[in-house]
C-alpha cells in the first residue's frame, strides 16, 4: 500500500521530487513512500528559503504521535544534524555538530537504513550516525520548519532479512 500523505499546499510535486513554492513558519510534513519495518529512505535537498531557526529534513512516522526526525538545523551561526524522538521511549537526542565548511544552501542528500535492531543514518554517503532501536512500522517523509526547501530524487527501498 503506498500512501503518500501531503501535509502541506503550497509546492510543486513529481512522484520523487517536491519544491515548496512558498516559506511558512509553520511545520510543515508530507509522509512519502511505504510504510514498512526494514527499509531504506533518501532524498537530496536544499533550502530554497530560511528565516530565523530554520530546520529541514526527513522523519519517520511510527504511529500519530510517535516520530523520529533527523533534520539540519542551525544554532547560532553554525549548523547541526539534530536526531531527535518523539513519543518513543526511550528518547533519542543527538545533535552533531556540522564542520564550518558546510553549506546549507548547496544540495545534500538524507538517508537511512531502518534494519532488524539499528537505524544507520547518512550525509552526502558518509556514514553518521547509528541508533539502536528495534524495527517497527515506520512512514518515511519530509519536514520543513521556518524555511522553504527543495527536494529530489527521493527514493525508498525495502530491506529483506
Amino acid at each position: 500500500m503506498n500512501t503518500n500523505q501531503i501535509l502541506w499546499s503550497d509546492q510543486n510535486t513529481r512522484s520523487d521530487e517536491l519544491e515548496q513554492v512558498h516559506f511558512t513558519s509553520e511545520e510543515l510534513i508530507i509522509l512519502k513512500g511505504n510504510a514498512l519495518s526494514e527499509f531504506e529512505f533518501g532524498v537530496s535537498m536544499r533550502p530554497r528559503h530560511m528565516e530565523e531557526a530554520p530546520e529541514f529534513g526527513i522523519l519517520l512516522q511510527y504511529a500519530a504521535t510517535e516520530r523520529l526526525r533527523v533534520q539540519f538545523l542551525k544554532s547560532s551561526e553554525s549548523w547541526k544534524l539534530a536526531v531527535t524522538s518523539e513519543g518513543i521511549a526511550p528518547v533519542i537526542n543527538h545533535v552533531l555538530s556540522l564542520p564550518d565548511s558546510f553549506r546549507a544552501e548547496q544540495w545534500h542528500t538524507l538517508s537511512m537504513a531502518q534494519q532488524a535492531e539499528q537505524i544507520q543514518l547518512y550525509l552526502d554517503e558518509e556514514h553518521v550516525l547509528v541508533i539502536s532501536e528495534a524495527a517497527r512500522i515506520a512512514q518515511p517523509g519530509l519536514l520543513v520548519h521556518n524555511a522553504a526547501a527543495d527536494f529530489a530524487g527521493i527514493w525508498q527501498k525495502e530491506l529483506h532479512a
